[in-house]
């Protein structure tokens, strides 16, 4: 995984964070429910609650930092 300016496309319905896929092309990584964060929210808060509890140890100031 490069970088990329789509802040969604590490993450799905599924998993707050894809950190790779399997030879059969399966994602696999931590799940929204181990991150803490409750999967049926829409994506969008999802990200957004995801973001903000990485915030501080990440350093970036917006979502789009993240990605940049």
């Amino acid at each position: 995984m490069g970088h990329t300016t789509d802040p969604y496309s590490y993450m799905d319905d599924t998993f707050a964070f894809i950190a790779g896929y399997t030879p059969g092309g399966e994602p696999y990584g931590v799940t929204w429910e181990q991150f803490g964060i409750d999967p049926d929210l829409p994506m969008e808060e999802k990200a957004r609650l995801y973001y903000e509890i990485n915030n501080e140890s990440m350093g970036a100031s917006t979502l789009s930092d993240l990605f940049m």
